[in-house]
């Protein structure tokens, strides 16, 4: 977020992970794409790619934050950038932070944003895209009707507007 690429240590896990987000960036943008495009590419790409994790995220439900058996939670690889990259199943944490980390390979401006949405806690990206800020929540690249466990691609929360977004997005001004 602060705009430095990492230098991971050779044969570490972040040097691997690091790789296989150049991999991504490799593979689905170039240079003649616009930052816009480039977050619409990764956007696709983890909804294509990646799995919510219902289980996790169910378990969760009802448990407070800062209680100890919430952080028991936060072992677990779908909060973190191996959870995408490595296992390709993660909650809205790990989704956010690989937004993040893809778009800063790119060299586009992205905030990692945290508050509630839907009246649960969660985690989306907002993206400057030509001098405008944007709302962008790759969790819900996927939707999953109620009752149902087939997932469809949306791209409803694509580049919104902060109003656009506050209608889903209630932000915690202490968390970004």
């Amino acid at each position: 977020e602060q705009g430095y690429l990492p230098v991971p240590v050779a044969g570490s896990a972040a040097e691997r992970i690091y790789e296989k987000a150049k991999d991504v960036c490799r593979t689905y943008i170039d240079d003649d794409m616009t930052d816009g495009e480039k977050v619409h590419a990764f956007y696709d790409w983890l909804g294509v790619n990646v799995i919510y994790d219902y289980d996790t995220a169910t378990a969760m439900n009802g448990i407070s934050p800062s209680s100890d058996e919430y952080l028991v939670f936060y072992r677990y690889n779908c909060f973190f950038l191996e959870g995408v990259f490595d296992d390709g199943v993660a909650v809205c944490n790990g989704i956010a932070k690989a937004v993040t980390l893809l778009c800063g390979i790119e060299e586009i401006t992205c905030l990692k944003a945290g508050g509630t949405s839907r009246g649960v806690k969660h985690a989306w990206n907002k993206v400057l895209v030509d001098g405008v800020w944007y709302v962008v929540d790759s969790t819900w690249s996927n939707s999953r009707v109620p009752g149902d466990t087939v997932e469809m691609f949306d791209h409803g929360y694509l580049m919104l507007s902060t109003p656009e977004a506050a209608t889903n997005h209630k932000e915690d001004t202490e968390d970004t």
